[in-house]
């Protein structure tokens, strides 16, 4: 796995998805449908990929606390949109895989199927979703 600092490409490609415009295409749609629509046309593209990556869950919990989507959602839709990276998937579509090879393992599967070792695309990089939280009581100093 490479060790590289990608945190500012992904933290352009996320800030540059935050710039609100609208279109008369959208005139049905609510404000916040607008804005969004607006910043994920707005996400930078790369020429090339830099590389593999796979997106680990954070803090599982926190956002649901907050009443908010996971951020894995928004960040798996700018990383496609933005070409920089090949996702990989290591959450349900891997579990199912896995799955799929302990049948064939077994004999339940089909000849000739494509499953078996080397399927699996390894991740150069990897991006872990967290919420930032901007709430300056929540570090414990204010006893």
């Amino acid at each position: 796995m490479k060790t590289c600092f990608i945190a500012p490409a992904l933290a352009v490609l996320i800030a540059a998805s935050t710039l609100p415009t609208a279109s008369a295409a959208q005139a049905g749609r609510s404000n916040a449908q607008r804005a969004q629509d607006a910043q994920m046309a707005q996400i930078p593209r790369c020429r090339a990929s830099l590389g593999s990556i796979t997106i680990a869950d954070g803090q599982s919990d926190y956002w649901r606390e907050l009443q908010l989507s996971p951020p894995q959602s928004l960040l798996r839709v700018v990383i496609q949109r933005s070409g920089c990276f090949t996702l990989v998937d290591r959450g349900t579509g891997m579990s199912v895989a896995q799955r799929e090879r302990e049948l064939a393992a077994g004999g339940d599967l089909q000849r000739g199927s494509n499953v078996g070792g080397g399927q699996v695309r390894a991740a150069d990089y990897v991006l872990v979703g967290e919420i930032a939280s901007q709430n300056d009581n929540t570090g414990g100093n204010a006893l």
